[in-house]
C-alpha cells in the first residue's frame, strides 16, 4: 500500500483561486486510484493560477506530515508541468514568490524523505479529477 496525493490549482474568476490536495491510500498496481480518500483539503486565495497550483502542492506535501509512517512510499501527482518542474529542479523560477514557494515544498519534502521514499511526477488532468472535484467546490 502506498499514499499517492493529487494535486490541483486553477481560477475560478479574476478575483480568486482555489488550490486543492486529495490524499489517497493505493495499491501498488494502481496508482491514481481514487476510491480510498483519506484525507482533503483546499483553499481560496488571491493570484494566480500557476500560484494556485504550487499552493496545491504545498497542501499536499503538508498532508503527507499528518499520514503515519507505516507508508515507505509516497506519490505526489499534479496536472501542473510547471510546477512538478520547479519542484524536480528542471525549472528554476525566477518569481521571487514561486522561489520561495518552491523552497516550501522542498523542504518538507526533504525532511519527509527521512522515513519514505517520495516521487513527484506530472499526470495528465483526466487523471487527477478528485482534486479537480474539490477545488470546483468552493
Amino acid at each position: 500500500m502506498s499514499i499517492v496525493v493529487k494535486c490541483d490549482g486553477g481560477g475560478r474568476n479574476n478575483k480568486r483561486v482555489v488550490a486543492a490536495a486529495a490524499l489517497f491510500k493505493c495499491s501498488e498496481d494502481d496508482l491514481h486510484c481514487e476510491d480510498n480518500c483519506c484525507s482533503l483539503k483546499a483553499v481560496v486565495f488571491k493570484g494566480t493560477t500557476n500560484d494556485a497550483e504550487l499552493r496545491a502542492i504545498y497542501i499536499g506535501v503538508r498532508l503527507l506530515t499528518e499520514v503515519s509512517d507505516a507508508f515507505d512510499d509516497a506519490y505526489i501527482f499534479s496536472d501542473s508541468q510547471l510546477a512538478i518542474n520547479f519542484i524536480n529542479g528542471l525549472y528554476r523560477p525566477h518569481r521571487d514568490k514561486f522561489r520561495r514557494e518552491v523552497h516550501r515544498i522542498a523542504r518538507i519534502i526533504k525532511s519527509q524523505r527521512v522515513t519514505r521514499r517520495i516521487f513527484i511526477q506530472w499526470i495528465r488532468r483526466d487523471l487527477n479529477k478528485k482534486a479537480d472535484q474539490i477545488g470546483r467546490l468552493l
